[in-house]
């Protein structure tokens, strides 16, 4: 009988440590590779949608759009005469086009774990119309922050590309990382 209860418990023991890895691992970072759904680890890279890169991506990094959520978009979409002190003004039909590509590929959307990790660590009452506001972004940039300034090779945080040497294909993996140092 006692036999019996010792193997209840490792196997009892053995599921929930299990279980426990499983959740675990269920943050979007190292470990995961893909589901059965082409879920992946990485943000969808901006570069899928070339109406969108090629607008917005000649002015600055084309952010991989589930960084925000859909709210976001359109509130950064709906005001471009005055995008963050530029006139970003399009053509209706090429804004409506990226709005769509953007709504439809939101944080909340996404089948990237990433991009709906990032996404959930926005409240539901906050539209950020920049990444950098985003909870999660803040979060992991604080040891960073002190390399973010108008005089260093990294001047804004809308230099992804810089650090993050991969951005473009949408993988922000902290072992990809190289920070510029600035000259001495």
């Amino acid at each position: 009988m006692q036999g019996k209860k010792r193997w209840a418990m490792v196997a009892l023991s053995t599921i929930l440590l299990t279980a426990s890895w499983a959740i675990a691992d269920d943050d979007g970072h190292k470990g995961e590779e893909h589901d059965n759904n082409k879920t992946t680890e990485n943000a969808a890279p901006a570069t899928v949608d070339p109406i969108y890169v090629k607008e917005c991506g000649a002015c600055h990094f084309p952010f991989p759009v589930g960084m925000l959520p859909d709210r976001s978009w359109r509130a950064i979409m709906a005001d471009l005469p005055h995008h963050f002190g530029e006139d970003a003004t399009l053509p209706e039909k090429v804004a409506a086009k990226i709005l769509d590509y953007a709504v439809a590929n939101a944080g909340e959307r996404s089948k990237n774990r990433l991009d709906r990790y990032v996404a959930s660590s926005i409240k539901a009452d906050q539209v950020p119309l920049r990444i950098s506001e985003v909870p999660f972004f803040v979060k992991e940039h604080t040891e960073v922050a002190k390399h973010v300034n108008a005089k260093g090779p990294v001047s804004h945080w809308s230099s992804c590309p810089l650090c993050h040497t991969k951005a473009d294909s949408g993988s922000f993996d902290e072992d990809e990382v190289k920070i510029p140092q600035a000259n001495k």
